[in-house]
């Protein structure tokens, strides 16, 4: 959900609003594309809600205070194998560079990243295109996902 993957593999998502997904009977492949659909939205939802807000933002604190600590204190506590000593830690500010990074995923900075802009360099501006064109298939694919569950309602029982 907040790394590089797809939730759900794109062309997978499509053999299931087509019906042509192996193991699956076509009649229920809409309706695993809806569930899976349903699911993505239930967890973007459920992350905004105010406790689970809260609770994350207290991990990312706690987190941040516990890389903290180890970073300043690792210099005080050199490593010893048998006779030999190793060079001690050195102090990189871990939780500072914690915080920027947790914060780099909302911030105004990561937001504008996404816009295509003649000054980028030709990989994010390719990088951009290719969300751009993602978001334009999924904008595609929906209404063909409501079609196909249009066409499911009101099926008779083969019995």
């Amino acid at each position: 959900m907040f790394g590089t993957e797809p939730i759900y593999n794109d062309d997978d998502m499509e053999k299931y609003i087509k019906r042509t997904v192996k193991n699956v009977q076509p009649q229920d492949s809409p309706r695993v594309a809806i569930q899976r659909i349903r699911s993505v939205v239930g967890a973007f939802k459920y992350m905004q809600e105010k406790e689970v807000v809260k609770i994350f933002k207290d991990e990312k604190v706690r987190i941040g205070v516990v890389i903290d600590g180890i970073d300043k204190n690792l210099p005080k506590t050199p490593r010893v194998s048998g006779t030999k000593k190793y060079t001690p830690w050195k102090t990189l500010g871990l939780g500072a560079k914690w915080d920027r990074l947790k914060d780099e995923y909302t911030s105004q900075k990561a937001k504008d990243a996404a816009k295509d802009d003649d000054k980028k360099t030709p990989k994010e501006r390719n990088e951009i295109a290719e969300w751009a064109k993602l978001r334009e298939d999924i904008e595609k694919i929906i209404p063909k996902l409501e079609a196909e569950w249009n066409k499911a309602k009101g099926w008779t029982k083969p019995w």
